[in-house]
């Protein structure tokens, strides 16, 4: 491992120090973004992280690419490419947030041919991901599929509540809104997909689907075997007690912990902030707890996972910096 990509590493720390800055550039930014957008625009020149960067603006979903955040992203992306080069996958890409990180790490590791593979079944999303991936001229090493990925293949229906839900979820216990713009989507056995992709080497795997994770992991049980990659988890946030879905979420959000030390994963919670739970979370039989609240630091509780194969923790956690 260089010095440079070391050094490199530091970056994303360093913009923790800068809060307030970060947040008054991303909030001019994007409202600069939705004017040139209503005013018929069709793209514009923008960076990121180092990377030259054309934004669509047929879509206002370009806002959410206009100024870098949440830097614990990119530095999980580029230590898991430092460990493993290899190719990404992207289960629930939204606007492109994890494609242009992954693009901007690349560029910084030198990596020309940095290859990816997203899933949306959102058609607002899969559209604006398309009109990225033109604009910027990926077309080579970039491809999205209209498709949801799950631990089996059938139709589903897809809940959402608005135009573009970012909440949107093949799960009716996540997505409460109205069912103005639910539709029918296919959902297929991801390993079955993945397969078919011929990746030789996969580096990373992203994964935020509003609280089908534990389906997305079940069905990638074949493909996590064979490449033990880094795997970023979002986890549904835990609802009051007195919610409907309360059991449901701590549930699901304890299970995909399981599922994932079943598969000899630790799981590793990082803060919005930067802060990293050095002290890896393990499974625990909390089911007799569900009949009354539950302390907070007995179940995962909602937010950003590194998931890690038990071969690579030392060096992960060592280019994480919590060694």
């Amino acid at each position: 491992m260089s010095n440079s990509n070391n050094k490199n590493l530091k970056f994303y720390d360093e913009m923790y120090a800068k809060p307030f800055l970060w947040w008054v550039k991303k909030k001019f930014l994007r409202e600069w973004h939705q004017l040139l957008y209503k005013l018929r625009f069709e793209k514009r020149a923008s960076e990121h992280q180092g990377l030259e960067l054309i934004l669509p603006l047929t879509n206002w979903m370009g806002k959410y690419l206009t100024v870098p955040n949440e830097f614990f992203m990119s530095k999980s992306i580029h230590a898991a490419l430092m460990m493993k080069p290899g190719a990404a996958i992207d289960i629930g890409t939204h606007a492109g947030e994890f494609l242009v990180r992954y693009k901007a790490v690349s560029k910084q590791l030198g990596i020309k041919d940095s290859i990816y593979f997203g899933f949306e079944p959102n058609h607002a999303s899969f559209s604006f991901m398309n009109e990225l991936i033109a604009a910027n001229n990926w077309t080579s090493s970039c491809h999205v599929l209209p498709v949801a990925l799950a631990d089996s293949t059938e139709l589903r229906t897809f809940y959402a509540s608005r135009y573009a839900d970012p909440c949107a979820s093949i799960h009716r216990e996540i997505n409460k809104g109205t069912d103005s713009f639910n539709s029918i989507v296919p959902t297929f056995e991801a390993d079955e997909i993945i397969n078919q992709l011929d990746i030789d080497k996969l580096s990373i795997i992203k994964i935020d689907t509003e609280g089908a994770e534990l389906d997305v992991l079940k069905g990638l049980a074949k493909t996590i075997e064979k490449h033990q990659p880094c795997i970023h988890c979002e986890l549904a946030n835990i609802p009051g007690f007195d919610d409907a879905t309360y059991q449901y979420t701590v549930e699901n959000n304890m299970e995909v912990i399981r599922v994932m030390s079943g598969m000899n994963y630790q799981s590793y919670k990082i803060e919005e902030d930067g802060a990293f739970y050095h002290k890896p979370l393990k499974y625990k039989n909390y089911l007799p707890y569900l009949n009354g609240p539950l302390d907070d630091s007995a179940i995962p509780d909602g937010g950003n996972y590194i998931m890690v194969h038990k071969n690579d923790i030392a060096e992960m956690l060592s280019l994480m910096g919590k060694n």
